[in-house]
């Protein structure tokens, strides 16, 4: 997968998750996204769009893997959390 085309969710440069947007209304996808403490780059609107989309499509699959419907109270007794 090509590095360049990810967003980068943690600045490479001071490890900040707050980012940047210069964004008007009607946007392309290739607006800069910038970080909001350093201002280095961290990708573009269409990366983060991108990433929030396969967010979404694996929300379902985490919540099931931590959180599984057949898992009850029952079963937590005794310290067995699996």
């Amino acid at each position: 997968m090509d590095r360049h085309a990810e967003f980068k969710l943690v600045c490479d440069n001071c490890n900040s998750l707050s980012i940047r947007i210069d964004l008007a209304e009607g946007a392309p996808s290739s607006t800069p996204i910038r970080c909001g403490h350093c201002d280095a780059p961290r990708g573009t609107l269409g990366n983060l769009r991108r990433l929030a989309s396969k967010r979404d499509s694996l929300k379902f699959d985490l919540d099931e893997a931590f959180f599984p419907a057949t898992r009850t109270p029952d079963a937590l007794e005794g310290g067995d959390l699996r």
